[in-house]
């Protein structure tokens, strides 16, 4: 299963959509044009996006333009039903769209796109995860956190950065939950390394903070989620975004 965005701004496709793909057993969030769509984007980071073409405020091309910019990117099926739907389909296709959908399409027809785009679960024996918090206490209720979550997971509590990059490098990691504030270094710049090393899977920070600047910085960096004060505990979401691996 996975998590995934739906743009569409005609609201009776939009429900449409999303009962489909909700029916399915994914997790969705909707949007009804590009402007909101980014920024539901920015808060959810799903997997994947249905983007319509043609629609008001920001349109779909430089939605799936902006969208591609991401760290990591989300997979994307442009949908468009306008006339000369094809010529905005072969532009959305150059601009990084992973799958074309040309209006009217069946149900099935949408269900079996977006799921060809769902990577296939890993099995590689119990989840790991890598929990980098320079305070012991905090590091020790995050793990129970995780243990709670993921009964038997194996959580790698580091201190330092170089920690963290030991333990991504030695094994599979399903995730990794970084502080933002270090005494050693910055939270973000671990993410930036971590990601230039080609770790691909989620990472989530916390932070005291309630700064968007802040918040943009990790995203830009590659952060999956942000979780600031008031935002709750990350197992929860961290389960859901396992879970559709």
């Amino acid at each position: 299963m996975a998590h995934i965005l739906v743009i569409e701004d005609d609201p009776i496709l939009l429900d449409l959509y999303s009962l489909v793909l909700s029916d399915a057993g994914h997790q969705v969030s909707i949007a009804s044009d590009g402007v909101i769509g980014l920024r539901v984007f920015e808060r959810d980071r799903p997997e994947i996006v249905v983007t319509d073409l043609v629609m008001p405020n920001r349109e779909g091309i430089e939605t799936i333009r902006l969208l591609r910019q991401a760290t990591p990117p989300p997979r994307i099926v442009a949908v468009s039903g306008a006339p000369q739907a094809n010529i905005y389909l072969q532009i959305a296709a150059r601009l990084g769209a992973d799958r074309l959908l040309q209006k009217p399409f069946r149900n099935a027809d949408l269900l079996s796109m977006v799921e060809s785009l769902v990577p296939p679960a890993k099995d590689h024996g119990p989840l790991r995860f890598v929990v980098l918090d320079d305070d012991p206490d905090i590091a020790f209720l995050n793990r129970r956190q995780l243990e709670k979550a993921f009964p038997g997971c194996r959580v790698a509590e580091c201190a330092t950065p170089d920690q963290a990059f030991s333990e991504c490098e030695a094994h599979p990691v399903d995730a990794v939950i970084a502080d933002h504030h270090l005494h050693s270094s910055n939270g973000i710049e671990v993410v930036t390394r971590l990601r230039d090393r080609n770790l691909t899977c989620p990472i989530y920070m916390v932070t005291g903070s309630s700064d968007p600047e802040i918040a943009a910085r990790a995203y830009a960096a590659g952060v999956t989620r942000v979780f600031a004060p008031g935002d709750g505990h990350f197992a929860p979401m961290l389960r859901d975004a396992i879970s559709g691996k």
